[in-house]
């Protein structure tokens, strides 16, 4: 899909990954809806972009209602959404038993919940058009489980499927569909005081957010259905096929 001259929507663009795609769709000329719960930090990124390129938009994606206000506003300015990036995302650093219902209910309605209503709201009107794009930026933990992040990893494992069966209904329909999965990435996600316990040495291999940004671009002008970031963290998913047993012992001593 060309992004010159479309009309991309990016949700979670306050900061981190969203803020950086939002910057990088931009400088390859589409124009920008910012949707994020923090406004004041949109109209600060809009502020930093083409005023005809960007524009601000507040919403808490956890409510429906919310958000189809927010699509019908954002056609009503800048026309029909061409490019879908679904970035909104949470995490909490716990265990299982120590995610109580406010916790799941945070990740599910955030992850994945958030990116079936955007969803639901803009392809329609991409089928009939036979042009679009949906960008469902998962995880690499949407591919592998691992400790302390459960409630994480299964709206993230749902937002995988979610993509893989979405892409194989909407072939030859001219919308495409892209899973994200990025591996440890430098952001504010690791802001929540529960990420206090997580792994210094982890965190110090985490990637600038721009990677995965310039990755997105790549995948939605290829019509690429996966992308990893970094590509190595591809090996996990592979190995994990391959060599159930071997991967499960690695999961155990590292993960």
């Amino acid at each position: 899909m060309e992004i010159a001259g479309a009309t991309a929507l990016v949700t979670g663009a306050s900061s981190g990954i969203g803020a950086s795609v939002a910057r990088a769709l931009v400088g390859a000329g589409a124009r920008v809806a910012l949707v994020a719960r923090r406004l004041e930090r949109l109209e600060a990124l809009a502020a930093e972009l083409p005023a005809e390129r960007a524009a601000a938009f507040g919403c808490d994606v956890r409510d429906p209602a919310a958000i189809a206000r927010t699509v019908g506003a954002i056609v009503e300015r800048l026309g029909p959404v061409d490019l879908l990036v679904n970035n909104a995302g949470v995490g909490r650093y716990l265990s299982f038993l120590e995610s109580g219902p406010e916790d799941v209910a945070a990740i599910f309605e955030t992850n994945l919940h958030a990116a079936l209503h955007f969803t639901r709201a803009v392809l329609p009107e991409m089928v009939h058009r036979r042009r679009g794009h949906v960008v469902n930026v998962a995880s690499i933990a949407g591919r592998i489980g691992s400790r302390n992040h459960t409630i994480y990893c299964a709206s993230k494992f749902a937002l995988a499927g979610f993509s893989e069966s979405l892409g194989l209904e909407l072939e030859g329909s001219g919308v495409g569909v892209t899973l994200v999965n990025p591996g440890i990435i430098a952001t504010p996600f690791f802001d929540h005081a529960s990420f206090a316990t997580f792994p210094a040495g982890a965190r110090a291999r985490a990637i600038p957010p721009e990677r995965v940004a310039s990755a997105i671009v790549r995948a939605v002008r290829r019509n690429v259905p996966e992308v990893t970031v970094p590509p190595s963290y591809a090996v996990g998913t592979l190995l994990k096929t391959a060599a159930p047993g071997f991967f499960r012992r690695l999961m155990r001593r590292f993960a």
